[in-house]
């Protein structure tokens, strides 16, 4: 549990194919560290990391750091971005974790390929990128889908950045928003409706 203590003990060479299970748990303490080369080259061992779910938890992490560099960047996209071997999944929460994702937004659409339970990345790709207007245009174009998984996380999305919202930005588009969601209700599903009616 003592995260400073543990990365002075460990050697880091060995996390680019060791235990997935220990590769998680220690990604999961390194949040809480202050950036350093010895923390820098852990992640980039986790990134090459063969198991995905030990390269989304590090990115999880990366992508959370507030110190992490603008020039780390090279190394996500070098080794997850750009990498057609690892899953799309992956390679969105790789974008995720960028400092700038604007450019590639035309990727995570690709990598989307319509499947609804990619939505959320995507849509949190966008959210990063695009104004207030546009991501709300883009959202809502979701609720139009005959999906009831892609409406449904569509709202969630929608719900989420809501909330982070200025006051000035919730008054500009509470009209519209209230429009989309009074059309969603049409759709007579209980998930919807529950969040419909907490938004």
């Amino acid at each position: 549990t003592d995260a400073e203590w543990f990365f002075e003990t460990i050697s880091v060479d060995e996390f680019s194919d060791s235990n997935v299970q220990l590769a998680i748990e220690v990604a999961q303490l390194s949040g809480s560290l202050d950036w350093n080369e010895r923390l820098e080259n852990f992640y980039l061992k986790l990134l090459v990391h063969s198991n995905p779910v030990v390269n989304e938890v590090a990115l999880n992490q990366i992508a959370n750091h507030s110190q992490k560099p603008t020039s780390f960047d090279e190394h996500i996209v070098e080794s997850i971005v750009e990498n057609e071997a690892k899953e799309s999944s992956v390679r969105l929460s790789g974008i995720l974790a960028l400092s700038s994702v604007d450019e590639y937004l035309a990727l995570a659409e690709q990598l989307a390929d319509n499947n609804e339970y990619l939505l959320e990345k995507e849509l949190g790709i966008k959210q990063k990128a695009l104004d207030v207007e546009g991501f709300i245009e883009n959202v809502t174009d979701h609720f139009e889908s005959e999906n009831l998984i892609r409406n449904t996380l569509a709202i969630q999305v929608l719900s989420g950045r809501w909330q982070e919202l200025s006051e000035p930005d919730q008054a500009d588009n509470r009209l519209r928003i209230r429009e989309e969601l009074l059309g969603l209700l049409d759709k007579q599903d209980r998930t919807i409706t529950f969040y419909v009616t907490n938004m």
